[in-house]
């Protein structure tokens, strides 16, 4: 239900600045920026209640894709909390108050993005910032360059160096699309997943290309070939606070003619060079980097060793669906 004036002229605060609640007793009212009323609770301290990662909805809020959600609030006495909650309930009747909490703890997409740099430290590069896609809103059938989600979103584009992986898997095309598919094939509870053109595409063929949508942007990984020889100038900078590779400004466009990924020509050549790093982070969780960087040598000696790949156990549970390459 939509919000009236009664709580709209509310002090709010914005859901990433919750730590700016105050430490009073109160109501609580989640909205979105179309006034829909999500969540209606009450609180004895209202800054307490949300610290952290304390609010039992606060994944069911930040796995809604690129909905942006603020909290009003307004003092009650610790006497009236009960009744007034019930009331208020009652007359706006919040999505979220009346379904189950999920047990299940979902991850913000920009954990995955962090996770995948991480995993991938010697083979990522950042090529550019695309602007926004004009974007068909009423096509029926849009293809995957031209998703409705995409609206309105720029566009970081990531190359993999192929040939670089190719070598870290010693020619071996099975190891390669292993570690591809571990990577980016993940099943794990995250708000938002790496996704492909085509259903399966990751998991059977390795990946060519994919995509993430991550707080209010989207990134694109292409894998290419012959990357070193390209991109001859490189530095060093940030994607959603991890370092990563950047192509410099100044060879973007000399090397955009010649880029063989599968992008569509009209989209490569309005790559920008990246600046800087557009990616505010909004849960900042603590990653156990050691163990990420260490876990494609592990699949890879799996590999040699037998314990992955075809006619293996794991291959095996996977064809029947009940894992994934992890």
């Amino acid at each position: 239900m939509n919000a009236d004036e009664s709580i709209l002229n509310l002090k709010k605060v914005d859901l990433k600045n919750k730590h700016l609640l105050p430490e009073d007793s109160g109501i609580y009212y989640v909205l979105d920026e179309n006034n829909i009323v999500w969540y209606i609770g009450k609180a004895k301290n209202l800054k307490k209640r949300w610290n952290g990662k304390a609010h039992h909805r606060l994944y069911q809020l930040s796995s809604q894709g690129r909905k942006k959600f603020y909290i009003y609030y307004n003092n009650f006495s610790v006497i009236n909390l009960d009744e007034e909650e019930k009331k208020l309930i009652a007359q706006y009747r919040p999505h979220l108050n009346s379904s189950p909490v999920k047990k299940k703890r979902v991850l913000p997409a920009e954990n995955l993005l962090r996770e995948t740099i991480l995993k991938l430290p010697d083979f990522l590069i950042v090529l550019g910032i695309e602007p926004p896609r004009q974007i068909n809103k009423n096509a029926i059938t849009p293809d995957w360059w031209l998703k409705k989600k995409l609206a309105g979103l720029q566009i970081i584009h990531i190359v993999l160096d192929w040939e670089k992986l190719r070598e870290f898997a010693e020619q071996d095309i099975e190891i390669s699309s292993g570690v591809l598919g571990y990577v980016f094939g993940t099943r794990k509870a995250y708000s938002n997943l790496w996704e492909a053109p085509h259903k399966e595409y990751v998991r059977r063929y390795g990946v060519v290309q994919c995509r993430i949508l991550v707080n209010g942007y989207v990134v694109e990984v292409s894998v290419l070939d012959n990357v070193s020889q390209m991109f001859t100038k490189t530095r060093m900078g940030t994607l959603a606070g991890e370092q990563i590779k950047i192509v410099e400004a100044d060879i973007l466009d000399k090397i955009k003619a010649d880029l063989k990924i599968p992008i569509p020509k009209d989209f490569v050549n309005q790559i920008k060079p990246y600046l800087q790093d557009p990616i505010k982070l909004v849960f900042n969780d603590d990653i156990d980097r050691e163990t990420l960087g260490k876990q494609i040598y592990k699949i890879k000696e799996e590999y040699k060793q037998g314990l992955r790949g075809v006619g293996s156990r794991i291959a095996k549970r996977i064809s029947k669906g009940e894992s994934n390459a992890s």
